[in-house]
């Protein structure tokens, strides 16, 4: 028999069904010594408004204080085993050893155990657990971190090391770098690294990190990291350490905001604020279910769902048991532990579309060959690099903004840019709108034009508006629409490469390239009419203000470059550049054989550029993506109340 098997069978004789608004707790029962078999208790608790938790002991009704553990689950390889209420029951070596030593001497310690506490072979027990831990680990008196593998030895020298901190600057050779090494290892423990781990310390009041028999304070852990900083100052020889550990210090996740950002190294400098003891969460200070999930896969699970539901409680986002359980007027995650990994992230990418009413977070998601894998439209969060979370997040919309929709400045009564209402056809198939932009060519650019797409309609408006200007002395410039600004038919290509060769530049697609394409009939239409609507905007601001014409505008944003694209490395030719109702910008998409597509990845197309000609002064006040927000909103308006939109399921 396996040991999942054995322990599933125990928990069998072990576990009685209890109430939604019940949990249970683990007594611990003294030992004066942690070689002594481990005799616990486990009884069912009322979740109650207070402090504490809800007993009956001796047959009467009170309330206790509690702790709760935090500890690494590894793999399920049950060693060990406890006796709980009389019976055998198989655990891991770690949480074996992590209650050895947490046992009293004399009296009884309750403690909240998430693998002792929850039936983890009950699916719904779990899935409803899970939406109570941070409730539970909030109620705690205190959480326990328990880092494994600490002999007396090494915690002899770590009390030494915080008695006396400035010695650590004054060893020599190897014993600096045993000390620096026992140093970082309690510092940056593997614990830290667990998906869970971002909730329990995000809910704690107080934390206590335990090294075998040693407990150390958060005023003590954070000395530790002083003490690393004198030994890093007396010898200043680069560690490669440096570079991989930072961001798992647990300083970074007490503040809910740090908890999803300041854990990736690329996104800003470490964070020197220390929090205070006390973690002061309300739900003002939530972070986004997106802001933690594009972190998951920096952190270790047992189960790939809890990628998903690990970080639940950083946010404060509803939930609900099953798929089938209707929302409201709220849309609710389902926290379902009887589904597969494919379905939970799923659900999940409905949920993040329905809150937001946009496919923004298509842009996370993607097509890829593979078992096991979700539909092209589903981020596998178990596979998002870490490295493109800085790009995706922070460097969202930043630049190119004028090639970007801008929901939020959209008039919603006048665009109704949105996902449709139904958006699963079947299973796994995600029901879309949209309008082909453009086909995708060779590989090859080098042969295809780099000048400005230049609509008949916007040199007829240029024309008809600026009829009293005296160009006699350059009538040439009226002939030849693209002299009107120097240098921009040349300069485009190099432009473009310096742009996005260059860190200075937010572009979003770090792991972009550039492709030839075609645009389509439609494409062209809605060029058209964005760059009639920008010119528009721009020149009722510029008569509004009265300033005298220099020439021409000083900053053509209206002007793109329509038969390349920046695109994902996976772009084949024959795919197509779609915008889909409800993006803010296109995507590749690719035809299959049913009828049906795969989602490639995001495209920046058309694209525009940022041309300012020498010794020219720019006379508007307004930012040019005030007007291409403007511009958008009429185009969206027009596909809305047309024909033109066609459907795309996406598998």
């Amino acid at each position: 028999m396996s040991a999942v098997t054995k322990q599933r069978e125990a928990a069998k004789q072990l576990y009685r069904r209890i109430s939604p608004w019940q949990t249970r707790i683990l007594r611990l029962e003294p030992a004066p010594h942690h070689e002594q078999p481990v005799f616990c208790r486990l009884q069912a608790a009322n979740i109650t408004a207070w402090e504490g938790l809800g007993i009956v002991d001796d047959g009467k009704e009170k309330e206790i204080p509690f702790e709760a553990l935090s500890y690494e689950w590894g793999t399920p390889d049950f060693t060990q085993t406890l006796t709980v209420n009389g019976l055998e029951y198989p655990v891991t070596q770690n949480l074996f050893s992590a209650l050895q030593h947490l046992r009293d001497d004399n009296r009884p310690r309750y403690l909240w155990v998430d693998a002792l506490c929850t039936n983890q072979h009950d699916a719904i027990e779990k899935a409803i657990q899970v939406r109570r831990m941070f409730v539970i680990y909030r109620k705690a008196e205190r959480v326990i971190a328990w880092v494994p593998g600490w002999s007396e030895g090494m915690i002899s020298t770590l009390r030494s090391l915080l008695a006396e901190p400035t010695s650590a600057g004054h060893m020599d050779g190897r014993r600096q770098e045993e000390t620096y090494k026992l140093l970082v290892d309690a510092y940056h423990p593997s614990l830290l690294r667990r998906t869970w781990i971002r909730q329990e310390f995000f809910a704690a009041n107080v934390i206590m990190f335990q090294y075998g028999n040693l407990s150390l304070s958060w005023d003590q852990y954070s000395q530790l990291g002083d003490i690393i900083e004198t030994v890093r100052a007396s010898d200043p020889i680069p560690r490669k350490e440096e570079e991989e550990i930072w961001h798992t210090d647990a300083n970074s996740l007490r503040f809910p905001d740090v908890a999803a950002e300041s854990l990736v190294p690329l996104m800003q400098e470490r964070c020197a604020v220390r929090p205070a003891r006390i973690n002061p969460w309300s739900p003002s200070n939530a972070v986004s279910l997106l802001g933690a999930l594009v972190l998951s896969s920096q952190f270790q699970v047992t189960d790939e769902r809890d990628l998903i539901y690990g970080v639940i409680g950083l946010t404060n986002i509803a939930t609900k048991l099953t798929l089938e359980e209707s929302d409201g007027e709220i849309p609710k995650l389902p926290v379902d532990y009887s589904i597969s990994v494919s379905e939970v992230y799923q659900n999940t990418t409905i949920f993040l579309i329905q809150s937001a009413r946009s496919l923004a977070i298509l842009d996370f998601a993607g097509w890829a060959d593979g078992q096991d894998m979700p539909p092209s439209w589903a981020p596998d969060w178990r596979r998002f690099k870490s490295e493109v979370a800085e790009s995706r997040v922070s460097r969202q919309t930043d630049s190119w903004k004028y090639g970007t929709i801008d929901l939020k400045q959209l008039d919603e009564k006048m665009s109704r840019w949105q996902p449709q209402p139904q958006l699963l056809k079947a299973p796994g198939v995600l029901s879309t709108r949209g309008l082909v932009l453009a086909n995708v060519g060779p590989t090859d650019v080098d042969g295809y034009t780099w000048s400005p797409f230049v609509s008949p309609k916007l040199v007829e408006s240029v024309l008809a508006k600026f009829a009293s200007v005296d160009h006699s002395s350059r009538p040439e410039r009226l002939r030849e629409f693209t002299s009107m600004f120097p240098d921009i038919g040349t300069g485009h290509q190099k432009r473009f490469f310096d742009m996005f060769e260059s860190e200075e530049w937010d572009l979003p697609l770090i792991d972009g390239t550039i492709r030839s394409v075609q645009v389509t009939e439609s494409g062209l239409q809605v060029f058209t009419q964005l760059q009639e609507e920008i010119f528009e905007g721009w020149f009722a601001e510029y008569t509004r203000y009265g300033q005298p014409f220099p020439g021409f505008p000083a900053e053509p944003l209206w002007l793109p470059t329509v038969s390349v694209a920046t695109v994902p490395h996976s772009t084949m030719q024959r795919d197509l550049i779609v915008l889909l109702s409800g993006a803010p910008y296109p995507f590749v998409m690719r035809p299959t054989d049913g009828g049906k597509y795969h989602l490639v990845g995001r495209s920046l197309y058309p694209l525009w550029f940022d041309h300012i000609p020498a010794r020219s002064a720019m006379p508007c006040r307004v930012p040019m993506s005030d007007f291409a927000s403007f511009a958008w909103s009429r185009v969206i308006e027009t596909l809305n109340s047309s024909s033109q939109l066609g459907e795309f399921d996406i598998i």
